[in-house]
């Protein structure tokens, strides 16, 4: 996570820097330190501060919410860089690993958007359904994603044995 996207977060949920690091357990300096890029933002500050929720919600989180944060732990574990809520070619995907470019985008339901995000992204994985997605999660924790960069070769590789 960037300075940029943690701002992003912050933001969005509408909290101060000062609510915002109480909630991480962090002072309103060292966040304002942490979204200027002054300040690495570690793992698990990263995937804490994408779980905190807008003051306004007093409802538990639903089953699918908790899919899209049970991925997002999965990339943090399996060690890929990626983007959340990220565009490409003007449309919106849950997921982004750029050092692949891959899109992911998770959907409890098949819907017109889906099928143009995978006109709109050459390389997308599409997780539909909770279960298909936490078999997602645990393929993305035990595999080697840093072996998926020169794809034709990891194929033919695998194809091998």
């Amino acid at each position: 996570m960037t300075g940029d996207e943690m701002r992003a977060v912050r933001t969005k949920i509408g909290l101060s820097q000062a609510e915002f690091g109480k909630k991480l357990g962090l002072s309103r300096v060292y966040v304002g330190l942490m979204e200027r890029g002054n300040r690495k933002i570690s793992t698990q500050t990263a995937l804490a501060a994408r779980t905190i929720k807008p003051k306004s919600i007093n409802r538990p989180v639903t089953q699918f919410e908790n899919t899209k944060i049970a991925v997002e732990k999965a990339l943090l574990q399996s060690g890929v860089e990626f983007k959340t809520n990220a565009e490409v070619n003007n449309i919106a995907y849950d997921f982004y690993i750029a050092d692949l470019d891959i899109c992911i985008e998770l959907k409890k339901n098949w819907s017109r958007s889906s099928a143009g995000q995978l006109v709109n992204c050459e390389n997308i994985i599409l997780v539909q359904g909770v279960k298909a997605i936490a078999q997602f999660c645990k393929m993305l924790i035990s595999s080697d994603l840093s072996e998926i960069d020169d794809a034709e070769r990891w194929l033919y590789k695998f194809g091998q044995n």
